[in-house]
């Protein structure tokens, strides 16, 4: 039966055997890490999600708000303060030790790749942070208030100038994995899957109103031509008169 925690990052990607006795080998760790390193120019490191995102940007030639981001349902864990034990490291360590390896391997290529690019990369870093936390305060004001007021920003050497407006900002702040969602189980319903609406989706979508079919016109009767008059010809014949004319 195959663990719900033994090194779930590798499977992600693709790979499902490294749960295997002859997957927890070096070697075998080694060659999948080679492989995920030609199929991914990039992989995203949670811990420098904003080093990261800039890097991405930065590949892609794509603007700022290309990379906006709002944090939604963060919290913190109580757990996380605890200091595990030297043992129960080790422990997890070998539990999971492709996950290790993983993490470890592309956590150092993410900080190669930024030291390539320069030291003008962590002053975009400071812009995209300074920004994208003033649009992600603007754009909770805008949807409270419901305003259509809008906020521009000046171009500089990383960005066009831009304008956040609430159309960007309904954006910002949807809930992408619920909409996701909601978009599957609308799929799968007009694919003809017979299940419920579920509760936690918020409201179905409505059906759209069935079009009458337009009924077909009658031709309208067609106006008769009036009919040509009749020529008449009318004869005069002359009569002779018996009588003799008087002189």
């Amino acid at each position: 039966m195959a663990s719900s925690t033994n090194n779930k990052t590798s499977t992600s990607p693709g790979s499902t055997t490294v749960t295997t006795p002859s997957s927890k080998k070096p070697c075998y760790v080694r060659d999948y890490i080679a492989q995920l390193d030609r199929d991914f120019l990039l992989v995203l490191v949670l811990e420098y999600f904003d080093e990261s995102l800039v890097l991405l940007k930065r590949y892609m030639c794509w603007q700022l708000t290309d990379i906006f981001y709002k944090i939604q349902n963060s919290r913190e864990y109580g757990f996380k303060e605890e200091d595990l034990s030297p043992k129960m490291k080790k422990i997890h360590r070998n539990w999971s030790r492709a996950d290790y390896l993983i993490y470890e391997h592309f956590n150092r290529t993410l900080w190669d790749k930024i030291a390539r690019e320069g030291e003008d990369f962590f002053n975009e870093l400071a812009r995209f942070k300074e920004i994208n936390q003033m649009t992600s305060r603007f754009c909770d004001v805008t949807v409270v208030k419901n305003s259509t007021a809008d906020k521009r920003f000046g171009a500089s050497r990383w960005n066009d100038e831009f304008v956040i407006d609430g159309k960007f900002c309904g954006v910002l702040n949807t809930r992408h994995l619920h909409s996701l969602k909601r978009m599957h189980v609308e799929e799968l319903r007009k694919n003809g899957v017979n299940m419920p609406w579920p509760k936690w989706l918020g409201p179905p979508p409505k059906k759209p109103a069935d079009k009458k079919q337009p009924q077909p016109q009658s031709k309208p009767a067609e106006k008769q031509k009036p009919k040509p008059p009749v020529k008449r010809t009318v004869t005069v014949k002359r009569i002779k008169s018996s009588k003799k004319r008087r002189h």
